[in-house]
């Protein structure tokens, strides 16, 4: 993985069999349903999104996600586009894109992809998904106009806050 990879969504493609029913996508950090049937989407807190790539827009969006994405083009999205829109609108490495290929016959062969959005962060406050930001910069002022009158506070909270336990990268201790 290049340096640069650890900062962006991360994505996994599958491409099911040809004539395959369209699968029923469990949450990988929890476990439940996206879907309950065909048409009702039972979203569990790590759920960002539903993109349907046949008609080129979001089924699904999370609140967070809707506040995230909100100012950002994203006219004529397709699968492959969806990537640098992720990125644009802010998501790192806490974000697992599940993209799904599946196909079977209509008056011919036919192909749709779908992707399915999980935040591992899901669970947090959006100021604790802040401080797990790794572009993360201080943006609150003191009342004398410092950055954070307790730094050390500040700190201690970004460490509490962290959804990641991997001692393999080279972590450091805060």
């Amino acid at each position: 993985m290049k340096k640069d990879e650890k900062s962006l969504p991360q994505y996994a493609q599958i491409e099911q069999p040809f004539g395959a029913k369209p699968p029923l996508v469990h949450c990988p950090i929890c476990g439940k349903a996206t879907f309950k049937g065909q048409t009702k989407v039972t979203p569990c807190k790590h759920l960002a999104f539903v993109y349907i790539g046949e008609n080129q827009d979001f089924y699904y969006k999370s609140q967070y996600f809707k506040r995230k994405s909100e100012g950002v083009e994203n006219k004529s999205l397709t699968p492959d586009t969806l990537r640098k829109f992720l990125k644009k609108v802010g998501y790192w490495n806490n974000l697992l894109a599940i993209e799904i290929t599946y196909g079977g016959m209509a008056c011919g062969p036919v192909c749709f992809t779908d992707v399915y959005g999980f935040d591992y962060c899901g669970a947090l406050t959006e100021e604790e998904r802040d401080l797990n930001n790794p572009n993360w910069r201080p943006s609150k002022y003191n009342s004398e106009g410092n950055i954070f009158s307790d730094l050390e506070t500040q700190l201690q909270n970004k460490k509490r806050a962290s959804c990641f336990q991997d001692d393999n990268q080279g972590k450091k201790d805060i």
